[in-house]
């Protein structure tokens, strides 16, 4: 199977090999060459010459991907993903403003999960319910349909101001996409074309404008443009997406919004927008693999979030704006921390407890297929812009829930702060 090189070479992991073949990366006009060169990207194909499905995997890595079903956590994620593929639907009912948020999570986890299903099923029949199901969902973004999703995005005054309506409707869409991408060689052109029509409407809108949870917006900007090959909107919003990741994290790692903000935004399934795409950049050689699996911050900040940002009982520290309570309990992503560095995939091990990633498409393709880390917890540490954590283990080479933990939590942001970060940082 064809290799990309930037995706096998990374500083923080180089054992470390992404089972994934991408052919749409060919060079065309010098001029894009150049603009995307300075960006640290490889050019895109013409438009309508990309194969599909061609986001998340290509035909190419299908054998691959059904050959881990069976392995663990391959066949666990399976296993939960049929049950929602071949159970679980989107009714169509009024969309509401009280609604948006539930029905965008549903269809969410319904799009996910089915697009996983047709991936892996090798059975025909099986393969078309699964592929009625997601184009029976893509109905939902249909702007005249009952309960469409597209609805909020043409109103007089969209509420880019509310979470409920941005966040959930932005992860909805791009799992949406998705979707659409795997079963498009399965769909007749008039499907296709209408669809692609549907869904242009909050393409547009994220193409477009520029909503307060910024990393989904752009997200979603990201994925659409790669989806149409459109290199003008795609290149810049690569970079911002970059750049704006590592905004939210000091320069050793420590997030800024606290810890449930950072356990959830790279966690969650229903804000995998904001952290997916990185996943998916990397992973395809959109950007060089040390953009982002060995990206200094992201490194320091994946070794806090799996080691530091929770007590010995594992319960995240309060901190800034968080509560207490088992993050790893309800966050399912891909376990995959051992591509950022060995200790923060031994730190993932103690604190996820063998907990497996949730039934989606982005957690079965993005989770680490090498052999588990051990667990270990981590040791005291000081970031130098963060705080300094400290552990002390009641018996040398054990840890336990009763081991003894503090925090000072000292945040320090390079260059202009806000009272955002003020605020939320406890300063």
């Amino acid at each position: 199977m064809h290799r990309n090189p930037q995706r096998n070479a990374s500083p923080a992991s180089p054992a470390t090999r992404l089972p994934f073949s991408h052919s749409r990366l060919r060079p065309i006009a010098a001029g894009l060459l150049v603009a995307l060169g300075a960006l640290g990207m490889p050019a895109f194909a013409a438009p309508g010459d990309i194969p599909h499905p061609s986001l998340l995997l290509t035909n190419a890595d299908i054998p691959a991907l059904r050959a881990r079903a069976t392995q663990s956590p391959h066949a666990i994620i399976r296993t939960q993903a049929l049950n929602i593929a071949n159970t679980a639907s989107l009714p169509a009912v009024a969309t509401t403003a009280a609604n948006v948020r539930e029905r965008a999570l549903q269809l969410d986890n319904i799009m996910s999960a089915t697009a996983l299903a047709y991936v892996l099923e090798t059975d025909d029949a099986k393969r078309r319910t699964y592929r009625d199901k997601i184009a029976t969902h893509l109905g939902f973004w249909n702007p005249a349909a009952t309960g469409s999703l597209s609805a909020h995005y043409q109103w007089a005054n969209p509420p880019t101001e509310d979470w409920n309506y941005m966040t959930p409707t932005s992860n909805a869409f791009v799992q949406s996409v998705f979707a659409l991408d795997v079963i498009y060689n399965d769909l007749t052109a008039a499907q296709r074309t209408q669809f692609h029509a549907w869904l242009g409407i909050p393409g547009k809108f994220y193409t477009d404008r520029r909503i307060n949870w910024m990393t989904a917006g752009l997200g979603a900007r990201v994925v659409w443009a790669l989806y149409n090959n459109n290199t003008a909107v795609a290149a810049p919003a690569i970079r911002e997406y970059v750049d704006d990741t590592r905004s939210m994290m000091s320069s050793d790692g420590v997030f800024g919004d606290g810890v449930q903000y950072g356990s959830s935004r790279w966690w969650s399934p229903e804000r995998e927008v904001k952290v997916s795409v990185g996943n998916l950049l990397a992973v395809q050689g959109l950007i060089p693999r040390e953009s982002w699996y060995g990206d200094t911050r992201f490194v320091r900040y994946m070794e806090w979030l799996t080691g530091y940002s929770h007590t010995p009982a594992r319960v995240g520290w309060a901190i800034g704006d968080s509560n207490s309570m088992r993050y790893p309990t309800w966050l399912g992503s891909a376990h995959n921390a051992r591509r950022y560095s060995a200790e923060a995939g031994r730190y993932e091990a103690w604190l996820k407890q063998g907990i497996p990633p949730k039934g989606r498409l982005t957690s079965y393709v993005f989770d680490d297929t090498t052999p588990a880390s051990q667990a270990s917890m981590a040791p005291s540490r000081i970031f130098p812009n963060g705080g300094a954590y400290f552990r002390q283990v009641r018996a040398a080479g054990t840890f336990s829930d009763q081991d003894l933990a503090g925090v000072l939590h000292n945040l320090r942001y390079e260059g202009v702060m806000t009272q955002r970060f003020l605020h939320r940082s406890g300063r």
